[in-house]
C-alpha cells in the first residue's frame, strides 16, 4: 500500500513528471520501507531489515537532495496534489514546513510540484527569494529559501529540528 492522497493517482503523477520532462523518477513514498501497522499479517515488516536498508537509504537521499544536477520535484500539499501557498491549517503537523524530514529534503534547486504547466526549476541555494515563480507568493518562496539556508547555520538548524514534527525521535537524528 502507498499513502497517496485520495484526489490523485500514480498515473496523474506520472503524467505530470512526463510533462515536466523527467526521464527518471524516484518517489520516496515508494522507495523507503515504512513501519506499517500490522492488521491481518499482509503488511508484516521486518524491523531489522528496515533499519539495515535505512543505513544506506538515508545518506543516499541526502546526496540526491544536495546534487546540483538533480531535478527535485516537491509537492508541498501532498503527493500529486495541486500547489497551494498555505494549507487550510498552517499549524498542521503534516504541513511541509512543520515536518523534520523536510529539512533534509530541501534541495539546492527546486521544482514545485502541482503547478501544472508552470513548473520549472528554481535555484533556492542563494538564500534570498529574488523572484517567486508564477503561482507562488514571495512569502512562500522566501520561506523555502530560508529553509535551505539553515543548512549553513548549525545552531539554527538544531533549534529548528527540535520544533519540527516527527513520527519517531530518531527522525531528528537522521535529519541532522
Amino acid at each position: 500500500p502507498v499513502p497517496i492522497p485520495r484526489n490523485t493517482s500514480l498515473e496523474h503523477i506520472r503524467v505530470e513528471m512526463l510533462n515536466i520532462g523527467a526521464e527518471y523518477v524516484w518517489l520516496d513514498v515508494l522507495c523507503l520501507r515504512q513501519k506499517l501497522e500490522e492488521s491481518d499479517g499482509r503488511f508484516e515488516r521486518s524491523e531489522e531489515k528496515r533499519k539495515e536498508e535505512w543505513k544506506l537509504d538515508i545518506p543516499t537521499i541526502g546526496s540526491i537532495f544536495d546534487n546540483p544536477d538533480a531535478y527535485i520535484i516537491t509537492y508541498f500539499n501532498g503527493l500529486g496534489l495541486p500547489f497551494r501557498d498555505m494549507p487550510a491549517d498552517p499549524a498542521d503537523r503534516f504541513y511541509w514546513f512543520n515536518r523534520v524530514w523536510t529539512l533534509q529534503e530541501t534541495p539546492m534547486f527546486a521544482i514545485i510540484g502541482g503547478l501544472g504547466g508552470m513548473s520549472r526549476r528554481f535555484d533556492i541555494s542563494g538564500f534570498t527569494a529574488t523572484l517567486a515563480p508564477p503561482g507562488v507568493s514571495a512569502e512562500f518562496f522566501s520561506m523555502l529559501c530560508m529553509t535551505r539556508a539553515m543548512f549553513y547555520d548549525f545552531n539554527k538548524l538544531l533549534r529548528t529540528i527540535t520544533t519540527r514534527a516527527h513520527a519517531n525521535a530518531v527522525d531528528q537524528v537522521a535529519c541532522l
